[in-house]
């Protein structure tokens, strides 16, 4: 039983990744990305970065921005974990500074603003950022809803969408 339960989770997320492509102008595996973002590992977190550097695509620069500052937290040494954060957190805020209404990357500096020690004082945005997610979710594309209402089960700022009123 636990298997056919693994087997129809693992549909579900590859005809989502599948109808994700249909809604986006990139060819970002989202899937994968937001996997590799939730994952915690460091080394599937580096491969994500090789596969979305692959993609010529300065739009994809969010991403980078996103997995850099997220592999920040998992390096051991004070300076390569400073030196990388910076360097995401350079890329993903250039790319809300062209796009501000785009709101994956306003998600994405939102995830990480969450997630980052207080000492780092990267979370001026959280309101902003989750005023426009929330604002916007009813017209967003079905895949990412799901996204967003999966990370709200853990998120202090977009646990709201859990209720009925974002079905």
């Amino acid at each position: 039983m636990m298997n056919l339960i693994k087997i129809i989770i693992f549909a579900v997320l590859i005809i989502v990744g599948k109808a994700q492509s249909n809604d986006n102008q990139t060819p970002l595996d989202r899937i994968a990305f937001y996997e590799a973002m939730k994952s915690g590992n460091l080394t599937v977190i580096e491969n994500q970065l090789k596969e979305v550097s692959q993609i010529n695509d300065q739009s994809l620069d969010a991403f980078r921005g996103a997995l850099l500052m997220r592999k920040a937290d998992l390096l051991n040494q004070l300076k390569s974990k400073i030196s990388t954060f910076k360097l995401g957190h350079d890329l993903l805020e250039a790319m809300i500074l062209k796009d501000k209404s785009n709101v994956e990357f306003r998600f994405l500096r939102l995830m990480i603003q969450e997630n980052v020690p207080k000492v780092i004082k990267y979370q001026s945005h959280i309101e902003e950022d989750k005023t426009i997610i929330l604002n916007s979710f009813s017209s967003l594309p079905s895949w990412f809803k799901k996204i967003l209402k999966d990370y709200g089960k853990s998120s202090n700022q977009l646990g709201e969408l859990q209720e009925d009123k974002y079905k």
